[in-house]
């Protein structure tokens, strides 16, 4: 695999993982120490993570 091509599947694994923990922080709730997690919010989530560790590995 080129070298940019690598960069660029790196790249887009940091934006995934960014945007992954963003949307975790924003799921809080805004008066109480808990989470308020619509379960499609979940999934979507689990998912990325999945996908993430996944790309991890065939480095």
């Amino acid at each position: 695999m080129p070298l940019v091509d690598v960069e660029l599947t790196d790249y887009k694994n940091i934006e995934q993982a960014e945007v992954l923990v963003s949307n975790l922080l924003a799921l809080k709730h805004p008066h109480e120490s808990r989470f308020q997690v619509p379960f499609d919010d979940v999934i979507v989530s689990l998912e990325t993570a999945l996908s993430l560790l996944k790309n991890a590995q065939r480095y």
